[in-house]
């Protein structure tokens, strides 16, 4: 039999082997945000502000949730004026600049938030048809736009116009896209999108051409009183209510 300390140590010995071994967490994290840092060096702030507005969301939109979950991969901006170049093999690829004025770079943005935002095109459409719209009360689909039109004004009413234009067809969603232009579009923007509500006007209808005569109502502009002086109604109701707002419209623009 050992003595009282061969004894010791052995059961030191024992112990070990159920021991967790000792794990440096704070290293690993460290680790983990040097290489995500390096990775990401040249990526930050321009998907920042619309996932923060998203995630907001994206427990109640469908659409939002996958748009928040795509932004890392699809929208970029480079916290440095100066362009970068990557190097990956024989392949360089340029780094755009968000603040870039160089015409190239403006067009490489736009084209890449179209894009981002054609591939949520259906999703979108299947959110606005089910959506019940109040008059000039925001809701989940408005705000989500709104969101859109802050990051890029011009790109986000070109994506409405292709809505329209693939949905020509479908009363609803002209309906709803109508609904959508008269609570986030401003007026001074009106001219943009006055040819879909030209179009809602000309609709057979009724709820597309209701829903075209509140965006005129909204925006009270002379483009807007010529879009309604040059529509014929047939439903009674419609035809008394542009006239209320073309009386209105006349009078405010001092056209009597």
């Amino acid at each position: 039999m050992g003595t009282i300390y061969e004894f010791s140590e052995k059961l030191k010995e024992l112990q070990s082997l159920f021991e967790t071994p000792s794990f440096n967490y704070m290293a690993e994290i460290n680790d983990h945000i040097t290489k995500t840092t390096d990775i990401f060096s040249r990526n930050i702030g321009y998907y920042n502000d619309l996932i923060v507005s998203l995630s907001k969301l994206s427990e109640f939109s469908t659409v939002s949730s996958l748009i928040a979950s795509q932004l890392p991969l699809k929208l970029k901006k480079f916290d440095n004026d100066e362009l970068n170049n990557t190097s990956t093999g024989d392949n360089t690829r340029r780094l755009t600049s968000l603040d870039s004025t160089d015409t190239v770079d403006v067009n490489s943005i736009n084209q890449e938030f179209f894009t981002f935002l054609s591939k949520y095109s259906q999703p979108f459409v299947h959110s606005l048809k089910l959506t019940d719209f109040e008059d000039g009360i925001d809701n989940l689909v408005t705000i989500e736009v709104r969101e859109f039109v802050k990051r890029n004004l011009f790109v986000t009413y070109n994506w409405l116009n292709t809505i329209y234009s693939n949905n020509q067809k479908d009363s609803d969603v002209i309906a709803g896209l109508l609904r959508i232009i008269g609570v986030v579009v401003e007026q001074e923007n009106s001219d943009m999108l006055l040819p879909i509500v030209i179009a809602g006007l000309a609709n057979i209808n009724s709820k597309t051409q209701e829903a075209a005569l509140m965006v005129i109502e909204q925006w009270r502009t002379k483009n807007c009183l010529d879009a309604l002086q040059t529509t014929n109604f047939s439903s009674v109701w419609l035809k008394e209510y542009a006239k209320q707002i073309e009386a209105e419209l006349i009078e405010e623009l001092c056209l009597c």
